[in-house]
């Protein structure tokens, strides 16, 4: 199974103004601050579902993929969320040949976000 979201944003901008609207005056500040925090902590998260692949380890999996898919859908990156779901639905019925299809589905979907979040911290 691999993902195709051509059509859909990198980060949906609707979920970003909705975070900006919670501080009026200083959105962008918050905006920036929530981006900058998931950058820092999603990298432990795909090396915690890399390692629970390469170990066959359900539980682990289904806890990184969670945290992951959570994450990513409040900063608006559907793709990457949607993606971490699947992972995580494997996870939690051991099918974990079909979750490590998925692995490079993942990766390129992160570092896709990745990058948007980049160019959006240059700009804020």
């Amino acid at each position: 199974m691999t993902f195709k979201h051509d059509h859909q944003p990198i980060l949906n901008q609707i979920q970003l103004d909705s975070i900006r609207s919670l501080n009026p005056s200083n959105g962008d500040v918050l905006v920036k601050k929530i981006l900058q925090i998931f950058a820092e902590t999603s990298v432990d998260q795909i090396k915690q579902i890399k390692h629970a692949l390469e170990n066959e380890d359900n539980e682990n999996l289904c806890h990184a993929a969670h945290t992951l898919k959570s994450s990513s859908a409040n900063i608006g990156a559907e793709n990457l969320s949607d993606i971490a779901k699947t992972l995580e639905l494997y996870g939690r019925s051991r099918e974990l040949a079909q979750a490590a299809l998925l692995q490079n589905d993942l990766f390129q979907q992160y570092q896709l976000v990745i990058t948007e979040i980049e160019k959006i911290l240059d700009r804020l």
